[in-house]
Formats: C-alpha cells, sequence, structure tokens
C-alpha cells in the first residue's frame, strides 16, 4: 500500500482513512482508495464542489446520522463522479458518471449510512457491483 497522498483538502477539517471494496464473498479486495469524511455540516454540504481534479485512488464519504434514504446532487461540482451507497457495509446502490454541475437529485434507492463519492470511471475500472462489501479504517 502506498502512503497517503497530498491532501486534497485541509486534513484538520477532515477524518481521513481507507477504503477497502470486496467481492460478495471476499478473498482479494478489488480496490483500495483514501478517503475523507467532513467533520463539519457546511464540509459536508461543499463537500466535492469547487473542485477541478480529483486523483484516481480518492473518495469522500458522506456519512448519515441515522441510516435512511439519501438524495445527492452536482451542483458546483465540476468532476464526474461515480456514488456508490452503502448501507451495512454492503453496496446497495451505484450511480455512474454523474454529471458535472447536474441540478437533479441522484437517489440512494435504498436505506443507506453512507455515499462514498469516487472519480467518474472508478466503478468500471475496479469491476465494483451492487452487493460488494466495503471495509472503512479510518484515523
Amino acid at each position: 500500500m502506498s502512503t497517503w497522498t497530498n491532501d486534497v483538502l485541509p486534513q484538520t477539517l477532515y477524518a481521513k482513512g481507507y477504503a477497502y471494496i470486496y467481492p460478495w464473498k471476499p478473498r482479494n479486495y478489488k480496490a483500495w482508495l483514501q478517503v475523507q469524511i467532513p467533520l463539519e455540516q457546511s464540509l459536508k454540504q461543499q463537500g466535492l464542489m469547487y473542485l477541478k481534479s480529483l486523483p484516481d485512488n480518492f473518495g469522500m464519504i458522506f456519512m448519515r446520522e441515522t441510516p435512511n434514504y439519501m438524495a445527492m446532487w452536482m451542483k458546483d461540482t465540476y468532476v464526474p463522479l461515480d456514488m456508490i451507497f452503502v448501507h451495512n457495509n454492503r453496496i446497495v446502490h451505484i450511480h455512474k458518471n454523474a454529471k458535472p454541475l447536474d441540478l437533479n437529485f441522484i437517489h440512494s434507492e435504498a436505506i443507506v449510512d453512507y455515499c462514498l463519492e469516487v472519480k467518474a470511471g472508478f466503478v468500471d475500472k475496479y469491476q465494483i457491483e451492487k452487493g460488494d462489501q466495503i471495509a472503512l479504517r479510518i484515523a
């Protein structure tokens, strides 16, 4: 595993760690990525807005306080994203290639604990599928 890349956003305002994605019956992980979790409400609302690029192995996690349906959008977001919706450490829905600046809501389609946003193409590149498991290691 490589060392932590340069922080995409200021590290003191975000928890950071790693996410490992496993197939339904894990043997080896399919992919791993470095993740940041916004710690303040204003940062959760800002998310990945205004960024012009993202590293290939970077993701941001938007946690819910309690499991529920979730809706995301791409307001002021310039980088196309794949959105991975997770409940009980399993992927329950994937929305690929969310279009930059699109104001339409993207729904989780199921109750979720969090949404993991990654650079568009990540899901296809690593053959991530509904039902795969995610293990988080947060510092």
